[in-house]
């Protein structure tokens, strides 16, 4: 069985998230990424986090960034 994610969905310029997520699996997760950017489109980051370790974050085009 995978682990638990979470992936944050943030607008640019807000502290909080809009949308928060969790899942089990990191092919869950991947998986999880393209529908949360078809629902926010626009969005700054899409956060993706593993327990509590910051994994990776992408943009609104759906690009790995480095923050």
């Amino acid at each position: 069985m995978g682990g638990d994610y979470t992936l944050k969905v943030c607008h640019e310029g807000t502290t909080l998230p809009v949308e928060t997520v969790r899942v089990v699996g990191s092919e869950t997760a991947l998986k999880t990424i393209p529908a949360l950017l078809n629902k926010h489109p626009g969005c700054h980051r899409i956060h993706v986090f593993a327990g509590h370790v910051d994994l990776f974050s992408v943009d609104c085009d759906g690009k790995t960034v480095v923050d």
